[in-house]
């Protein structure tokens, strides 16, 4: 598990994340000279972490930019929140791979080019990705996280959601702190142990945690731009955001009541 050093910036852990191998999805961006995607924006207030870079993303070396980006950004402006964000994902590189038809034939341009689909990242490779996003987290340390998407809030909760039903929802969130605090046995309770006839006093990592809220995936909202019905995407979407607002501004609040 990733030990955070507090004296680290994010252009640092950007430099120290941007040559990763450690995955397919990292190998595959280095042999097509993609840009790795790594996060921008405001410490210190609202994160939001989506799934992954798409093709516009791996072209501009930017989070968000392409359509579905366009599209969250554009929210974000309606509600004067863009200089309120950091934005990142729980992998830097894009996710993608041939697109079949339904016969199960590969799909090509007129050109004869393949056609690449982006694909939700596998498990191992948003492992591969952890220790980056829990250090880019810990070092942004953002009053406020909001995942975008299934596979983002997956990633923050360690468990299955269905995020149509859980956005809106507010979570708690783990991030592996830069201390250590001592650990107490579960049997009999007691700090101190004896190890191969020495006492020792063991610690373990402490843990920092984050209130977390689930929203929709902007590339899902964009898919159902057209419906206005009360309930529908766009609507969670944006008050979604707007209770991500809200939060943030209360946390303000708070922070300079006297």
């Amino acid at each position: 598990m990733v030990v955070p050093d507090i004296r680290k910036t994010l252009p640092v852990l950007r430099q120290q994340w941007e040559q990763c191998r450690n995955c397919e999805l990292g190998q595959r961006r280095a042999s097509v000279n993609g840009a790795f995607v790594f996060g921008e924006g405001m410490p210190g207030r609202i994160m939001l972490i989506g799934e992954g870079p798409g093709k516009d993303e791996e072209k501009e070396g930017r989070p968000f930019v392409g359509k579905s980006g366009q599209l969250l950004r554009e929210v974000l402006a309606t509600l004067d929140m863009s200089s309120l964000v950091y934005i990142t994902n729980i992998v830097c590189c894009r996710s993608c791979a041939q697109d079949y038809d339904n016969e199960g034939k590969p799909k090509f341009y007129d050109n004869n080019a393949p056609i690449i689909k982006d694909q939700t990242p596998l498990p191992v490779q948003v492992q591969a990705c952890s220790d980056r996003l829990y250090e880019e987290i810990y070092l942004v340390d953002p009053a406020l996280i909001v995942t975008l998407g299934g596979a983002s809030a997956e990633a923050m909760l360690h468990r299955s959601i269905t995020v149509t039903s859980e956005c809106g929802n507010t979570y708690v969130a783990q991030v592996p702190g830069a201390s250590r605090a001592a650990s107490i046995t579960d049997k009999k309770k007691v700090w101190r142990r004896k190890v191969r006839g020495e006492w020792v006093q063991p610690t373990t990592q402490n843990m920092v945690e984050y209130q977390l809220l689930v929203n929709l995936h902007p590339a899902y909202v964009a898919r159902y731009i057209e419906d206005r019905r009360p309930g529908a995407p766009m609507e969670q979407f944006y008050r979604t955001l707007e209770t991500a607002r809200n939060i943030y501004n209360k946390y303000l609040e708070e922070l300079t009541a006297p």
